[in-house]
């Protein structure tokens, strides 16, 4: 436990009694009962005796401006639960704690994120992790989000490549659930490969809502193998599915695609990435508000529901509800259940709306 100041995240030094070798359980670092976290604050790490226990965990206290590290723990993990990480403002750029020195994971639960760069890169689970007043990546090459949210993204004055949800590579099982970003001046979903000939695989999106306020757009670029949306709500300018611009040989295709229940601002889908088996089932039973905003090659699939305004469609979009409005043609669509509840947590009854919330 420990009191109210600030400290620094280190073991004890060589010549002095070893730290724990936590193998198989968490040491738990928290706040004293009775202290708030903003009070606790983890604000630097020194090099010659940082801890280097395997296993740690973080609980109710603040990591201000230190990037923590693991120098001599093969397989270390961290985890934050119910944690403020924070820095200076949203351009001031901190690894709290990355992949390359915990190489056992980065684990947050119930942690805010704020006035800081960007959120973790590469954390194995993201699960209630609120994000305010970042300048560029919410979430880098995750793992696993769920129910998490993200209230802003501006880059301005910056040279940062902002986006919502970011993938570099290619990747198998990762899964984003119940996210809700609003108000992000950033691209949405970014996914490429770079110079990667791998495929993704079984990657799925499902109750994620993304409000962009830029000219900026989502990009999804890598080939996968199994990859779905299901009840997305993406608004404010388009996502494009679609082959690779970058250096030949081109080389992204798309398998077991699968996009229902949804609504787009617009959707640009290649429909020469979607194989012919995967053409006519790949999509089905979404809204798109543009109403050019598909493929033809994929769209007879699909119910032709298109068009209408944000106030048309959404409760008070000015007012970041994007509920259907009670006469929205984006409610009593969906019979049969995909998900038992919406991004907020709500009940979903037949016959159910789509998006990402009811």
């Amino acid at each position: 436990y420990l009191e109210a100041g600030d400290y620094d995240f280190a073991g004890r030094p060589s010549y002095s009694v070893a730290p724990p070798t936590t193998n198989h359980a968490w040491l738990t670092i928290s706040g004293a009962p009775g202290t708030a976290p903003e009070s606790v604050r983890i604000t630097t790490t020194s090099p010659e005796s940082a801890l280097s226990t395997r296993l740690v965990r973080l609980e109710n206290l603040t990591v201000h401006r230190a990037e923590l590290t693991a120098p001599t723990r093969l397989g270390a993990a961290i985890w934050f639960e119910g944690c403020i990480l924070s820095a200076s403002n949203r351009t001031d750029s901190v690894t709290f704690a990355g992949p390359t020195s915990f190489t056992g994971g980065v684990f947050a639960t119930h942690t805010r994120v704020k006035d800081t760069r960007d959120g973790f890169n590469g954390a194995i689970l993201e699960r209630d992790v609120a994000l305010t007043n970042i300048g560029s990546d919410a979430f880098d090459n995750p793992g696993m989000i769920v129910d998490c949210t993200v209230d802003g993204i501006d880059s301005t004055g910056t040279d940062a490549h902002p986006d919502v949800v970011q993938y570099n590579g290619c990747f198998d099982n990762t899964i984003v659930y119940g996210l809700r970003a609003l108000g992000c001046k950033s691209e949405g979903i970014f996914a490429r490969d770079g110079a990667s000939s791998e495929r993704a695989s079984n990657q799925a999106f499902v109750n994620v809502l993304i409000e962009l306020r830029s000219s900026l757009l989502g990009q999804w670029l890598v080939p996968c193998d199994h990859l779905l949306f299901w009840h997305v709500t993406f608004v404010g300018n388009a996502f494009l599915v679609a082959d690779d611009a970058g250096p030949p040989p081109k080389r992204t295709t798309l398998r077991n695609l699968s996009i229902r229940n949804s609504v787009f601002e617009k959707l640009m889908l290649d429909d020469s990435i979607v194989g012919d088996r995967d053409r006519e089932r790949a999509v089905s039973n979404n809204h798109f508000i543009d109403t050019a905003s598909f493929s033809k090659g994929v769209a007879p699939g699909d119910v032709a529901s298109r068009g209408g305004s944000l106030s048309t469609l959404f409760t008070d979009p000015s007012g970041r509800d994007y509920r259907p409005s009670e006469r929205s043609p984006l409610r009593r669509r969906v019979t049969t259940l995909l998900v038992p509840v919406d991004a907020a947590g709500r009940r979903l009854v037949p016959p159910a709306a789509i998006g990402a919330l009811q």
